[in-house]
C-alpha cells in the first residue's frame, strides 16, 4: 500500500509541476508570453489576453484528466513494475498532449503577432558586451560547495561497507547517488560556462542580469546535490540498519519530504531571476531583443536554431535550461535521453511481464 501510494505522490509531483510550467507562460517573462516575444506595449492587448484566458482553461481542463487518470494506479496495488509501467505512460501522453496544447496556442499568439507585424528586434545571435565577457567568471556560486555533498555521498558508501547488512538493493542505490551528483556538477557546468546574453544598451544591467541568472541557478544545483546526497544517506542508513522498526514508512515519509523541498528551491531560483530581470528592464532606455520565436519547437520546450553554437539555452517557459537540438551538443544529449529511456522502458515491460506471469510469450 506505501508503494502504491508513493507512486501517487511521484504522480501528482509531475503534474503540480507540468501545471506550475504551464502557468508561467501566461506572465510576462520580460518581452516573452507564452513562449512569443512581443512589444511591451501590446502585452495588455484584448485579444493577446483572450489567447491567455482560453490558453489557461485548457491547460487546467487537462491537468485535471490527468489527475483522474491517476486512479487506476490503485487497482494495481502489489504489482509493482505494473504501476511503473503504467506511470511511464500515463507520463508519456501526459507530456505529449500538453505540448500539443502549448503548441497549439504558441501559433495562435504567434498568427496574431504576425497578423499585427508585431516585429522587434533580429533574427540573430547578439554578440555579447565586452565587459560582460569579461567578467563572467565571477558570476557563478563556487564549485568548492559540491565538496560536502560529495563527502556525505561517500559516507553513503561506507555505510554500506561495514553494514553486516549487504543486500544487493544497496549497491545501485549508492551508485544512483554518485551519478545523480556527478549530473547536478555538469548542470552546474553548464550554468556557469553558458553563453552571457545582452539584454540592453547598458554594461550595468547586463552585469547584474547575467550575474543573477548563472549565481542563483548554480547556487539551486548546489542546494539540490546536498539535499540529495542528504536523502541517500538517510536512505542507505535506514536500510543498512536491519533492527529499524517502521523503516518502510520512514523512508516514505523521507522521500516525500525530499520531493516537497526541491520544488521550492527550483521556484525561488526561477522567481529571483525573473524579478530581477522585469525590474531591471523597466529601468533602461533601450533593449536588445532577440525575435527567434519559430526557433521553439515541441511545445516550446526544445530550442532549435543552427545559428546558434549553444547546447543549452534559457527555456522561455518554466524553469532552467532546454537543450538546442540544432547543435552538435544538443544531438548527442537528445540521443542518450531516447536510448536511456528505452532501456528503461524496456525493462519496465519486462519486469511488468514477468510479475503478471505473461514473461514466457516473450522467451
Amino acid at each position: 500500500m506505501i508503494l502504491t501510494i508513493s507512486f501517487m505522490f511521484a504522480a501528482l509531483i509531475i503534474i503540480v509541476a507540468i501545471y506550475s510550467t504551464n502557468r508561467t507562460g501566461e506572465k510576462p517573462n520580460g518581452n516573452i508570453l507564452l513562449g512569443v516575444a512581443l512589444p511591451r506595449h501590446v502585452l495588455k492587448n484584448s485579444a493577446v489576453i483572450n489567447i491567455i484566458s482560453k490558453y489557461r482553461e485548457a491547460h487546467s481542463l487537462l491537468a485535471l484528466i490527468f489527475l483522474i487518470l491517476t486512479s487506476p494506479i490503485l487497482f494495481f496495488s502489489g504489482y509493482a513494475s505494473a504501476i511503473l509501467l503504467y506511470l511511464a505512460v500515463w507520463i508519456i501522453v501526459y507530456i505529449w498532449l500538453n505540448q500539443k496544447l502549448v503548441g497549439k496556442y504558441f501559433m495562435r499568439l504567434y498568427s496574431l503577432k504576425k497578423e499585427n507585424e508585431w516585429w522587434m528586434g533580429t533574427q540573430r545571435i547578439i554578440s555579447v558586451d565586452t565587459e560582460v565577457s569579461r567578467l563572467k567568471g565571477t558570476f557563478p556560486v563556487s564549485k568548492k560547495w559540491f565538496i560536502p555533498p560529495l563527502i556525505i555521498t561517500v559516507a553513503s558508501i561506507m555505510i554500506i561497507l561495514f553494514s553486516d547488512n549487504r543486500e544487493m538493493l544497496f549497491w545501485p542505490i549508492a551508485i544512483n547517488g554518485l551519478i545523480l551528483l556527478f549530473l547536478f556538477f555538469m548542470i552546474y557546468f553548464i550554468y556557469s560556462k553558458s553563453r552571457t546574453v545582452v539584454y540592453s544598451d547598458s554594461t550595468e544591467v547586463n552585469t547584474e542580469l547575467n550575474r543573477v541568472f548563472k549565481r542563483e541557478w548554480t547556487k539551486c544545483c548546489v542546494i539540490i546535490a546536498f539535499l540529495q546526497s542528504c536523502y541517500f544517506l538517510a536512505l542507505t542508513f535506514l536500510l543498512a540498519a536491519d533492527n529499524t522498526k517502521n523503516a518502510e514508512i520512514i523512508i516514505t515519509a523521507i522521500s516525500f519530504t525530499y520531493c516537497i523541498i526541491l520544488i521550492p528551491v527550483t521556484f525561488c531560483a526561477h522567481n529571483r531571476i525573473r524579478g530581477v530581470r522585469n525590474r531591471m528592464r523597466g529601468l533602461v532606455n533601450k533593449e536588445v531583443y532577440e525575435d527567434d520565436d519559430l526557433c521553439w519547437a515541441f511545445g516550446v520546450m526544445i530550442y532549435n536554431n543552427p545559428k546558434d553554437s549553444r547546447t543549452f539555452v534559457e527555456k522561455r517557459m518554466g524553469h532552467g535550461m532546454t537543450m538546442n537540438i540544432a547543435s552538435a551538443g544538443g544531438k548527442a544529449f537528445a540521443v542518450i535521453i531516447v536510448l536511456a529511456f528505452a532501456v528503461l522502458m524496456g525493462f519496465a515491460v519486462y519486469n511488468a511481464l514477468l510479475e503478471l506471469g505473461l514473461v514466457f510469450h516473450f522467451i
